[in-house]
C-alpha cells in the first residue's frame, strides 16, 4: 500500500541467537519486507512512527503515554484484554482493511 513499514521486536539480551532467528523468520515468511526496516528494541516506545501494532501490554501502555496523539493497535490476545488502544484486531487481514479505513490516513 505504499507505507514505510518498521518492524521493532524485542530480542531476549541472554539469547544473541534469537535475532537472527527473527530475521530468517521475515526472510521465509515475509520475503517482500525491507530488512532494512528491521529494529531489535526492549523499548518500542522510543521508535517514532505514526502507528504501533503489538500484542505486549507494556508496549501499548508506553507508547501511548509517549505518544498521546498517535495511533495505537493491539493484536488481540488472552493476556492483553484489559488494554487500552485506540484500535483491537484479531488477524493480519483486520489490521490491513484498518489501515486502509484510517481517516485520516496514516502517511507511514
Amino acid at each position: 500500500m505504499g507505507h514505510d513499514v518498521v518492524i521493532a521486536t524485542a530480542i531476549p539480551s541472554c539469547a544473541g541467537i534469537a535475532y537472527h532467528g527473527k530475521l530468517e523468520w521475515i526472510r521465509r515468511n515475509m520475503p517482500f519486507f525491507d530488512l532494512k526496516n528491521f529494529i531489535a528494541i526492549q523499548r518500542k516506545d522510543l521508535v517514532d512512527g505514526d502507528l504501533l501494532l503489538d500484542d505486549g501490554p507494556h508496549n501499548i501502555d508506553a507508547w501511548s503515554h509517549n505518544h498521546p496523539e498517535k495511533t495505537t493497535v493491539v493484536f488481540d490476545c488472552p493476556w492483553n484484554q484489559g488494554v487500552k488502544a485506540t484500535h483491537r484486531v484479531k488477524s493480519w487481514k483486520e489490521f490491513l482493511d484498518l489501515v486502509e479505513k484510517l481517516d485520516p490516513p496514516i502517511p507511514f
